[in-house]
Formats: structure tokens, sequence, C-alpha cells
């Protein structure tokens, strides 16, 4: 079972309850710092495998600089990134 949120992910305060993140370039890095300090944060109540589908990767680095994640699957060439096809996925380490 999968559920679409529409909501100012900022305020949101739910990430504990999910393990698949499917972001589309959604925000800025400074946004998306944000949010994945709140997905991370939620690692010591809820330890579980999290998983950052992350299409047309804009703001890789932010994700990277975590240290929280690894790359596991990488989509990208001159073409992918384009035609905002690239696609990389993170596993929580």
């Amino acid at each position: 079972m999968f559920h679409i949120i529409q909501a100012d992910a900022t305020l949101f305060n739910d990430y504990s309850k999910y393990n698949y993140f499917y972001l589309y370039n959604p925000f800025d890095g400074g946004v998306l710092k944000i949010v994945l300090d709140k997905i991370i944060s939620t690692l010591e109540d809820n330890p579980r495998k999290i998983v950052i589908i992350y299409k047309n990767p804009l703001h890789k680095r932010v994700i990277e600089a975590t240290e929280h994640f690894e790359e596991i699957y990488n989509k990208s060439s001159v073409i992918s990134k384009i035609l905002k096809q690239e696609i990389i996925i993170y596993e929580s380490k």
C-alpha cells in the first residue's frame, strides 16, 4: 500500500510511518535538508530501512552530505540529464 501526501514538507511530522520517499526534485536544497533531517531523526525511535527515489536530482549533494544514505542505483547519462529523466535511488545505511 502507498500514500500520496500533499503537504508542506517542512511542517509534516509523520515521516516515521514511511520507508519509501519518491522525490521529483520537489524543492530547493535548503528545504530538502530540512526534510532529510526530519526523516533521519525518526530513525532513533523507529529504526528501519529508508529508500529515497530521487528523479531529476538537482540537489543530490544534500542527500550525500548527510552520510546516512548510500547510492544503490543511478540511471544517469547526458541524455537522461537533458530530458530530466535521471534517477538515483538511495538507501539508509
